[in-house]
């Protein structure tokens, strides 16, 4: 079972879970007595509450098998029902049915369900992380990525894959129940050995790319197994002209919505930050956009003024460059929002990698990290699929991290998934991820 098809079960398993919830408690509610018509009444307005609930269990990650950790399951349901419970209470009061007034029950609604959910998710991952579910793999290529998705098969062994056998080369030794082979697309250069594993396709094994399965287990490239024949492969032919025209209606469309409410908080922000810290309020920088076209990025200023007297360089975790306000300004994302400018002119879009410095990539990224250039086959975003999932990059060694999530993105590009990114970005700006 793929893990998309994972995530639909859990989906579906919280919709339905919700709803016996809700015919519980209005059993509570009538004394222990079944009523189907006082529960059929609740049905149509709950559907409504229900739907927003599940938005808000996506942007707490409680659907995204990749990232998710059990660890931290508690508190994401805990805050997430909170939130719910908050949208209901407010929702019933400024809504009114004829003979519903549940809100006094949503507290047993909201209890009744997180214990449900709770519940299911223990059996679920339990369910999923029983080894005789597993596909036995037998991984051949390079060693950093085969250990990066060992270490996340370990941290999530529901995502249905096991390991049980890896090295550099092949050496023909396949262990006992191995059902897939996956090998490094550099390897492909050695005909004798390539033809040696196409053959297997005829015992029963099934074989993938070691960047494919490295896709599916940790949702990025490694650029370590990449070579010049996967990026004429998988990023050779652009996506369709309707996919692009899509993109900008709803980058164009996002932004200006946006753009009302923000305008009122800068109406306010703006008086105080120039008693605060002074002019100027915003700065620009060039930053390379879309195939390499540099353009001017413009920013709220979170830094001194003299941050760059001594020319450009990264931010550091607790920089002192940073203004104290300023740190406020890049843990609520406010001093983005002025790119909304960039969007609606076309040099940006709502999603996409984040745009950097061309003196940056010239001295330090390009020279040091293969492939580089490959991120700007997509216009720049103000969010990414690097961002929601990979913490703010302070090195090169973070940038060929966010660089991995970047071409992932690249590949796998759609509408579909900037809604995820976006749904994600909100969680980021809410828990302060990412700065």
């Amino acid at each position: 079972m793929t893990n998309q098809l994972k995530s639909i079960l859990l989906i579906l398993g919280d919709i339905l879970l919700l709803y016996l919830a809700l015919f519980i408690t209005t059993f509570i509610y009538k004394d222990l007595e079944y009523h189907p018509v006082f529960f059929a009444k609740h049905i149509a307005p709950f559907s409504l509450v229900f739907s927003a609930w599940i938005i808000i269990f996506f942007i707490e990650g409680m659907y995204s098998l990749r990232t998710f950790k059990q660890t931290g399951f508690i508190v994401s349901l805990i805050r997430g029902s909170i939130l719910n419970a908050t949208i209901a209470f407010i929702f019933f009061y400024l809504v009114q049915f004829d003979g519903i007034t549940p809100r006094k029950n949503i507290f047993i609604l909201v209890t009744l369900s997180s214990a449900l959910i709770f519940i299911y998710r223990k059996l679920y991952f339990k369910l999923f992380s029983y080894k005789g579910l597993k596909i036995k793999t037998y991984a051949i290529g390079d060693v950093n990525s085969i250990d990066e998705i060992k270490q996340n098969l370990q941290e999530r062994p529901y995502l249905g894959f096991e390991i049980v056998k890896s090295e550099k080369e092949y050496s023909g030794d396949i262990p006992k129940g191995t059902k897939l082979i996956a090998i490094d697309r550099k390897l492909f250069s050695d005909k004798e050995i390539i033809q040696k594993i196409i053959s297997l396709l005829n015992n029963n094994y099934d074989l993938i790319d070691l960047t494919q399965l490295s896709e599916l287990i940790t949702g990025k490239i490694p650029v370590s197994a990449l070579d010049e024949s996967w990026f004429l492969q998988n990023c050779g032919l652009q996506s369709s002209r309707g996919y692009w025209l899509s993109k900008n209606i709803l980058d164009r469309i996002t932004a200006l919505i946006i753009f009302i409410p923000v305008s009122l908080i800068y109406i306010f922000l703006i008086p105080f930050l120039l008693i605060v810290s002074g002019r100027p309020i915003f700065y620009s920088q060039i930053r390379t956009g879309i195939r390499n076209k540099p353009f001017r990025i413009y920013k709220l200023r979170t830094m001194t003024v003299d941050a760059e007297e001594n020319g450009a360089k990264w931010a550091t975790p607790k920089d002192a460059r940073v203004t104290p306000i300023g740190k406020f300004l890049r843990m609520t994302r406010l001093d983005e929002f002025p790119q909304l400018w960039n969007i609606l002119n076309g040099d940006m879009s709502l999603v996409g990698p984040r745009p950097e410095r061309p003196e940056i990539i010239a001295e330090k990224l390009e020279t040091t990290i293969p492939f580089y250039s490959y991120r700007h086959l997509v216009k720049p975003g103000v969010t990414g699929w690097a961002q929601v999932n990979f913490r703010y990059g302070y090195s090169e060694q973070d940038s060929m991290e966010k660089l991995q999530y970047d071409l992932y993105y690249i590949k796998n590009k759609s509408i579909w998934l900037d809604i995820k990114i976006i749904l994600k970005t909100i969680k980021t700006v809410i828990t302060g991820m990412g700065h």
